[in-house]
């Protein structure tokens, strides 16, 4: 995703892997007339149904329930997940 839309932040799903990354990027500030660093933040989320079907059918690991949560300030342009 992040290389065909430049967002602060990517929401993925069906990896059944919960997940929390950042990754610099350099975003163009065209007003200013400069490249600024932002990190842009990656969060998977869990599994949601149970075990069984064609997971346990095709021996797959069960996956974690744990879904990431993910923290907007209300105040400024911050945000932060956790597991």
């Amino acid at each position: 995703m992040a290389g065909i839309v430049d967002a602060d932040c990517y929401i993925h799903s069906h990896s059944h892997m919960p997940m929390i990354l950042k990754q610099a990027f350099f975003r163009v500030d065209i007003q200013n007339r400069k490249a600024t660093p932002v990190d842009k933040l990656f969060v998977n989320d869990a599994a949601a149904v149970s075990y069984g079907g064609y997971g346990q059918a095709g021996e797959f690991k069960p996956a974690s329930k744990h879904s990431p949560v993910i923290h907007l300030s209300g105040n400024g342009k911050a945000m932060k997940a956790t597991l």
